[in-house]
């Protein structure tokens, strides 16, 4: 795993900032706001007003997971009157600001294992690889939001694409 020295600063400044880790607090508010009956502009307006909380989903082309934190709400005022929800994509040097469109954000209902389940299984990766029959209903969409603790795992990997590792 890199050192904090060898990270970008984009990246550093995400590992790095104590002030970002208290989202680690507010698993159940990050649930209830990603709530799957929610539009995903108020979700996104709620979510985006506390710090140390990102986004990850699946790029476009279903290759690769990607990162937006520092998310915005502009406009919805007198002289701009139509909100836009902007974040910033990924976290080095290639890092820039996007605007996210709701179109193709979906609600997601699927089945899912457990925290717990994940939990018993991070340890070992066949254990992990071996896991069958998810339990819970997973009803969210397919943009997430993270906690601080896993951006900071997140940003540290050398591989996010969605294909199987090679070790």
């Amino acid at each position: 795993m890199p050192t904090v020295a060898s990270l970008s600063i984009g990246k550093n400044y995400l590992v790095s900032n104590a002030k970002l880790d208290s989202s680690n607090r507010y698993l159940d508010q990050i649930k209830s706001a990603s709530n799957y009956s929610k539009k995903l502009d108020k979700s996104f307006e709620e979510i985006s007003k506390n710090d140390g909380i990102a986004f990850i989903f699946l790029d476009p082309s279903e290759t690769h997971l990607q990162l937006l934190h520092h998310g915005q709400i502009l406009g919805g005022n007198w002289s701009s009157p139509t909100k836009h929800m902007v974040a910033v994509l990924g976290s080095n040097i290639h890092a820039k600001p996007i605007q996210i469109v709701e179109k193709p954000i979906k609600n997601v209902k699927e089945k899912s294992f457990t925290i717990e389940e994940y939990a018993d299984s991070l340890e070992d990766i066949n254990s992990f690889m071996s896991m069958k029959n998810p339990k819970i209903e997973f009803l969210y969409k397919n943009i997430i939001a993270i906690l601080n603790f896993v951006i900071k795992s997140f940003i540290q990997l050398e591989d996010t694409s969605n294909s199987p590792s090679k070790a």
